[in-house]
């Protein structure tokens, strides 16, 4: 335990120098239409690049971000990083209709500056907004805390942004809240896509999302799609899009771009 404690405290100091030291780095995992195999878009993902550590994902350093408080500076250093990138993409693929999906952290979204925040990253990028969709999660559109976020999600909408609500299915939101959010479509959860495949009470779930979603004409998309057999329930129920593993992996920015630029099909048995 011990160990562990010194380990943690270590990892939060080393957190603390990582944007001054430029360690930190965006992976993009592409979004793939379910029924036609193109690359529609691609998620950023935080990556830190720990000199000692190796690459860590977002999951080993976003909540000690939160606890440590530069959690705000991360997301305004991935947002600037994604627009930056998705500005390239967009001025030397114009053919295609590719969007970059950001997330933004709850505590960040409860700030009153993130809209200001948000335009001004925008303009200095000079990324046509329609070309970015801010993915906000499930949990923090139906806490009492987030009233302040909701302000912040109709002036995002205002300024032309896509929306997102990510994980959904895991906070429990209602019929009310999604017709009263200007958002644009809902990530279904992972531990839902786990279960398509068993026939499960959480594979049903999943089917009236994607109805859900249809009546309220939201894009619906799946996360984390890691076999085959996912991808041939999701597509049956009519879920739009995915990403996951078993369509491709992260990878960086490069490797996107050569996707772009092959007009790549992922994956290759999609018919």
């Amino acid at each position: 335990m011990l160990a562990e404690l010194v380990e943690r405290v270590e990892l939060r100091a080393d957190l603390l120098r990582a944007l001054e030291q430029h360690e930190l780095l965006l992976h993009y995992q592409p979004i793939v239409s379910l029924r036609e195999g193109t690359i529609m878009g691609a998620e950023a993902l935080g990556r830190w690049c720990h000199p000692q550590r190796g690459l860590v994902l977002a999951g080993g350093f976003l909540p000690l971000a939160v606890e440590t408080g530069v959690v705000a500076d991360i997301d305004r250093w991935v947002l600037g990083e994604a627009c930056r990138q998705a500005r390239l993409w967009q001025s030397t693929h114009l053919e295609h209709e590719f969007a970059l999906n950001v997330n933004l952290s709850a505590r960040r979204m409860q700030q009153p500056g993130i809209v200001d925040d948000v335009e001004r990253t925008l303009h200095a990028s000079g990324l046509d907004a329609r070309r970015l969709t801010l993915e906000v999660s499930e949990q923090m559109v139906v806490e009492d805390a987030a009233e302040s976020a909701g302000g912040n999600l109709n002036a995002l909408k205002e300024l032309g942004f896509r929306l997102a609500i990510d994980n959904f299915g895991t906070g429990h939101s209602s019929l009310s809240h999604l017709r009263r959010l200007p958002v644009d479509a809902i990530k279904i959860a992972k531990p839902f896509v786990d279960s398509v495949a068993r026939g499960s009470a959480e594979s049903r779930l999943v089917g009236a999302i994607v109805q859900l979603g249809e009546s309220l004409q939201l894009q619906t998309m799946a996360e984390g799609i890691e076999h085959g057999e996912q991808l041939t329930r999701l597509r049956a129920m009519g879920c739009e899009l995915g990403q996951g593993d078993y369509l491709g992996p992260p990878r960086d920015g490069d490797g996107i771009t050569r996707l772009l630029a092959e007009r790549v099909r992922l994956p290759s048995r999609v018919a």
